[in-house]
């Protein structure tokens, strides 16, 4: 390997979103990252000769949500 590329465990996410509209209303429940998995997405390795650290960008943790809306 040289020193410019970094490989990183795979992950996968599991989302869900269900709703239900009646006339112009809507309301949706959603569940992102269910399984809570630590995935890394980015790194930025840009000081690592000289600090000896490196950036990670990670996903978000398990996130739920309610969504609730109009049409007009």
């Amino acid at each position: 390997m040289n020193g410019n590329r970094r490989e990183v465990d795979a992950y996968t996410l599991l989302n869900l979103r269900a709703g239900l509209q009646m006339e112009r209303w809507y309301v949706e429940l959603y569940g992102k990252n269910l399984t809570d998995e630590m995935g890394i997405n980015s790194i930025n390795s840009g000081d690592e000769a000289v600090t000896g650290r490196a950036e990670l960008g990670i996903i978000r943790p398990r996130t739920f949500g309610l969504m609730v809306g109009v049409q007009f």
